[in-house]
């Protein structure tokens, strides 16, 4: 058999309407709670694909054309009442170029947006993170939102449990 289609991939204005509803868009409709837990990049093609849509996976901090890139539409999420916990790492798809921030590392962002910033003002009673000493003083019942982006990119796997220590030594602090 022979099969043709449309290869949508990095083609912005091809990939319109062509968009399927994600897990995260059907259980807000259905007026769930929604969360995302990943040691990945929450902008990482995995767990971005629970709530983004995107033409490219490589999207996370910069889109072409008129299409948004997938941490601005982790922000932006619209659905019910938006994400209501999301714990991963990738703050650098988050901060904008030049700004440093706990491992000394500049945010990838060319659009000058700190996208932390923005979460924070679209949820006033949210919390956002960045280690465990932070996550440890969170009182869920005084916290409508959570947003922990751990580590500056990946996070770091079990089976290296030294280089955990570390390279996350934020996260004890």
């Amino acid at each position: 058999m022979f099969y043709l289609f449309k290869n949508f991939q990095a083609d912005c204005n091809g990939s319109k309407g062509h968009e399927v509803k994600t897990i995260l868009e059907i259980a807000q409709e259905m007026k769930k709670s929604t969360g995302i837990v990943s040691t990945a990049r929450l902008t990482h093609a995995i767990p971005a694909a629970t709530f983004a849509h995107s033409a490219d996976r490589d999207w996370e901090h910069k889109a072409q054309g008129d299409c948004k890139d997938i941490a601005k539409q982790f922000v932006d999420f619209s659905y019910g009442d938006g994400i209501d916990v999301a714990m991963g790492g990738g703050r650098r798809e988050f901060m904008p170029k030049g700004a440093k921030k706990v491992e000394g590392k500049s945010g990838k962002r060319e659009d000058g947006v700190d996208l932390r910033e923005v979460w924070k003002k679209k949820y006033p009673k949210g919390k956002y993170i960045e280690n465990l000493s932070e996550f440890d003083f969170i009182n869920p019942s005084k916290t409508d939102k959570l947003l922990a982006l751990f580590n500056y990119s990946h996070m770091q796997y079990e089976a290296n449990r030294k280089m955990i220590l570390i390279q996350n030594h934020h996260l004890l602090k």
